[in-house]
């Protein structure tokens, strides 16, 4: 009986798969004018070692104030002035996120800074559209809220939008308030947001683990059986804006000549209370470098930086309710050396 031949079997070579390319944590920090969220940045870049972060910030006014304050590191520091990122420049957050992925290969996080007038419900979804879908990834919206403000700002339709959409609250400045104050406002928060996490911070300090790379965002709060986004629009057309929808007007002050240190300083004593915030960078006579002003409310806060340019300038921008912007200038011209 002669033997069989042995049957050669010709295995075919798995190609390997490939690696779905890991999509980039998108962290919305998001709050109510001042209650902090310049700050939080300004934390997470300073301590943020391990990490390699990029940001964008969506700013309200003619020139860019907080891009000025933001720490500067060697990663994209991108600013939208004057507009609302969920509507008329949403092509072009589109685009600098696209352009940031292809510059940056290796980005752990992409952090956004909205407007403290913006509802971050149609920014969260502009990352779902089909340009960002395959790229990005929705981590968690970071809501601050102002504890010494609270009710104010809750006036607001923004106020509380912002609350509502928030995966994560940082209860800031916690230490101007008493702890009954701060057990109240967290009952308020609990009844609008009973899936967010709250923490109680000062100057919106927080470990980053609890707020980055935290896959706390879920989608299905905001759409509905379907899968449709229940929130398409937010109330004004594509050209409008959020300054004429919430009835706040904002004015912009700049001068290339010095400031007298204690004039401004009774001037911005006796702003008037539709003026609930201002912030800027000045130049005062006498002093070597420009100073850091910021406003929210009565608080006042004026501070040299060394780390600020050397142009003798002073630019300081004042949102509110309906003020006098003439009367407003004229008192701020008395203030010039």
């Amino acid at each position: 009986m002669g033997k069989k031949k042995k049957e050669t079997k010709i295995r075919q070579r798995k190609e390997p798969k490939q690696k779905a390319e890991k999509k980039l944590p998108v962290t919305i920090i998001t709050g109510y004018l001042g209650s902090g969220k310049t700050t939080l940045v300004n934390h997470i870049l300073t301590n943020n070692k391990k990490r390699k972060v990029a940001v964008i910030v969506n700013e309200f006014g003619e020139i860019g104030i907080d891009n000025e304050l933001i720490v500067k590191t060697k990663e994209d520091i991108i600013e939208l002035s004057n507009g609302c990122i969920c509507c008329q420049v949403r092509g072009d957050i589109i685009n600098m996120i696209l352009k940031i992925i292809k510059t940056h290969k290796n980005l752990d996080a992409l952090i956004i800074e909205t407007s403290g007038l913006a509802n971050p419900t149609p920014v969260a979804q502009t990352f779902f559209l089909k340009e960002l879908q395959q790229l990005t990834e929705l981590d968690a919206i970071v809501t601050l809220v102002d504890a010494d403000h609270f009710e104010q700002n809750l006036k607001r339709s923004s106020g509380e939008d912002q609350i509502k959409a928030a995966d994560i609250i940082l209860l800031n400045k916690k230490d101007t308030v008493s702890e009954k104050k701060r057990e109240h406002i967290k009952k308020q928060i609990e009844m609008l947001a009973p899936h967010a996490r709250i923490h109680e911070t000062i100057q919106s300090k927080i470990p980053l683990q609890l707020i980055l790379n935290i896959g706390q965002f879920d989608v299905k709060r905001f759409v509905d059986k379907k899968g449709k986004w229940k929130e398409e629009d937010h109330g004004h057309d594509e050209f409008g804006n959020h300054i004429d929808e919430e009835g706040i007007i904002s004015f912009m002050f700049k001068t290339e000549k010095p400031l007298d240190i204690t004039k401004f300083q009774l001037f911005a004593q006796q702003l008037p209370d539709n003026i609930f915030r201002s912030k800027g960078i000045i130049w005062f006579k006498g002093l070597e470098n420009k100073a850091i002003y910021q406003q929210v409310g009565r608080r006042i806060d004026v501070k040299t930086a060394e780390k600020l340019d050397k142009k003798k300038e002073t630019h300081i921008i004042f949102i509110g309710e309906r003020f006098d912007c003439q009367k407003l200038e004229q008192e701020l011209k008395a203030c010039i050396v």
